[in-house]
């Protein structure tokens, strides 16, 4: 039995095919370049870690549970800002925050020229019809 009541919004069902969420929201890709840098931010510090402790086995545990804590607690947050937005969100989120930041202009439609939900075309322009000057059949001369 379907669960959708009438009166209460629909989550918006719009990733048929894009990638499948893997950890709490993250895809495969999207997990690849968080573990990549949370793991290089945190490599610094793990290293500072085992430098003042002696032993560079703290660092491999610092730079293996942290990385891993920081993409669990990025992937909750990510799970938030793309919940009921549309594919890709984020990214266009991104570009626009970092034009307005940088004062750059801001543009709505990508260069992959890609529309979000909710646009529609304009209505066209109404075409006149052209008038036909048929002439009546004449007799062959």
């Amino acid at each position: 039995m379907s669960e959708f009541r009438p009166g209460i919004e629909a989550p918006l069902v719009d990733r048929p095919n894009g990638e499948p969420p893997i950890v709490r929201g993250l895809t495969a890709t999207e997990l690849a370049w968080a573990a990549g840098l949370a793991f290089f931010c945190w490599l610094p510090a793990g290293l500072v870690l085992a430098r003042v402790a002696g032993t560079p086995v703290v660092a491999v545990l610092f730079c293996s549970i942290v990385p891993t804590a920081t993409v669990y607690v990025l992937a909750g947050w990510f799970l938030r800002l793309k919940r009921d937005r549309p594919q890709d969100y984020h990214i266009l989120l991104a570009k626009r925050t970092l034009a307005r930041a940088f004062g750059l202009g801001e543009r709505y439609i990508d260069r992959l020229g890609l529309w979000d939900l909710g646009r529609s075309l304009a209505k066209p322009a109404r075409r006149r019809r052209a008038r036909s000057h048929a002439r009546a059949p004449h007799a062959t001369r």
